[in-house]
């Protein structure tokens, strides 16, 4: 198959490139899928085995009314033994032990199962509602012993996990060192979790009923009455996380210890709708608890719901939609697209702007020469051109899938944020970190939902011992011719290149 110009419209894989899974802004990957197992008897409680002539008849008067026998035949006995005893002393003990035998047999079958069952049902049910009661009860006056001397900058924050610092806050917490904002690292994460470990064995509670101090209320009350203890709490969990700000320690907490169901999903229109609607209400009503409202609602993290409302904002600021493919990349403007990128960055050589970082100020230039948004500018580049331009080798995304795999498995990466793309991006030469970690993005996400976990290392394990292989049967590859740049002229590399 000959690949010509039109080919670079369909080398990728889709047109949202999802920041977040970037390792300098990655949350958590957490897909959580509800199973739902059902559960077969495979004994039937009222089978009988051994049964003389007289139980089979019981048998029978029960198979045709059950409820109404059951009254019925458990007094019948009594009846029986009246009667007999009035008319004949002599058979009194042989009929009466008969009976008793029938009325055991009948309650062992219909009535002993089923009312212990109800019975152990209530009591587990009595005996949860208890231990509830005095959990709210211990978690009401609950003191927290903190086991480290807390630094200051942690005793600047008044309110736990509703605000993050104000800027008086934050000056203040400048004071001391430097504020540590974005990706939590593993180590962190590994650090949050022990520390609620310790929490639970100090103060004596179940790790497993960590809800209530997830949500702080219930019905407007606190589980924990006292603000000061609240904050202490969120103390513990700091320990050995000294710059990191209590607020994001918190909620870094939260976000560890719930499962949202669709961290893996794109946002649907009717999600959007949801948002903006939502937002909308917020504002009038001067809402404080928007996002995490949204978050119960739609199943997803308060910072995914933030992010993903910024960029609908923007979206309607702009007015549509950008798209690289709402422009048509001839070679001409291709060729036009370099001559003034190179103008404005004082290139005198393409081969410069190789691994450039471009501030925006630039792309803004660039738009206002090309008339094209800086955004589509900024995609095409960092997606599609820079690879065009400077990769030493023939470019065909099924080879970067499986190179990429390879990496990652060799490495024995068990965690996205073990991955720093700037040195993935030197195995790829000429090839950009942006669009790598687009690609392995969308390699994770398909086989999360193919084999239904979110745990990265057995995605991983999938994806070398089984999607290598599927990769390499596909009849079809996406290709991307290179070019060359050269006075002001854009030609093909590549031009000839055929897929058998």
């Amino acid at each position: 198959m000959l690949h010509d110009i039109d080919s670079l419209m369909d080398f990728e894989e889709s047109k949202t490139f999802p920041n977040f899974f970037c390792s300098t802004a990655n949350d958590s990957i957490e897909i959580d899928n509800n199973i739902e197992i059902s559960q077969l008897l495979e004994v039937d409680p009222l089978a009988i085995t051994d049964c003389d002539e007289d139980n089979t008849i019981v048998e029978d008067q029960i198979n045709e009314n059950k409820r109404t026998k059951r009254v019925k035949v458990v007094s019948k006995p009594k009846k029986l033994s009246g009667n007999i005893k009035n008319k004949t002393k002599g058979t009194k003990i042989t009929i009466e032990k008969t009976a008793d035998v029938d009325y055991d047999h009948i309650k062992e079958i219909l009535g002993t199962l089923d009312i212990d069952l109800d019975i152990k049902k209530e009591e587990e049910v009595r005996k949860e509602v208890i231990e509830e009661e005095e959990r709210k009860e211990k978690l009401y006056s609950l003191k927290v012993n903190i086991i480290h001397k807390v630094p200051p900058q942690h005793d600047i924050e008044g309110v736990l996990g509703t605000k993050p610092l104000t800027k008086t806050q934050r000056k203040l917490f400048l004071n001391y060192g430097p504020l540590k904002d974005g990706v939590f690292t593993p180590n962190e994460d590994k650090i949050i979790k022990e520390n609620w470990k310790t929490f639970c064995e100090v103060h004596d509670w179940n790790p497993k009923y960590v809800q209530p101090f997830l949500c702080m209320t219930i019905n407007g009350q606190f589980y924990i009455k006292s603000l000061e203890q609240r904050k202490k709490f969120a103390q513990f969990l700091a320990n050995g996380i000294p710059w990191r700000s209590l607020y994001s320690v918190y909620h870094r907490f939260k976000n560890l210890h719930r499962k949202y169901e669709k961290s893996f999903h794109r946002y649907t229109p009717a999600e959007d709708q949801t948002i903006l609607s939502y937002m909308k209400k917020g504002r009038k009503k001067k809402k404080h608890t928007k996002y995490a409202d949204l978050s119960k609602i739609l199943g997803r993290t308060s910072h995914s719901i933030w992010m993903r409302y910024q960029l609908l904002q923007k979206m309607q600021k702009d007015g549509k939609k950008e798209s690289m493919y709402d422009v048509t990349w001839t070679l001409s403007l291709i060729g036009t697209f370099i001559k003034n990128l190179m103008n404005i960055t004082l290139c005198n050589n393409v081969k410069d702007l190789k691994d450039a970082i471009i501030p925006k100020p630039v792309w803004l230039k660039l738009e206002e020469k090309l008339g094209i948004g800086y955004n589509l500018l900024k995609l095409f580049w960092w997606n599609q051109l820079h690879a065009q331009l400077f990769s030493t080798e023939p470019i065909y995304l099924n080879d970067i899938k499986i190179k990429l795999i390879e990496y990652v498995y060799g490495k024995g990466i068990s965690n996205t944020r073990e991955i720093v793309w700037q040195d993935v991006a030197k195995y790829f030469d000429g090839i950009t970190s942006i669009f790598l970690c687009k690609v392995f993005y969308y390699l994770v996400h398909k086989a999360a939902v193919k084999i239904s976990t979110t745990d990265f290392p057995a995605i991983v394990e999938y994806l070398y011992n089984r999607e290598i292989r599927y990769i390499k049967n596909e009849v079809i590859d996406r290709f991307l011719p290179r070019l060359s740049y050269d006075n002001e002229k854009v030609d093909f590399v590549d031009e000839g290149n055929e897929i058998q």
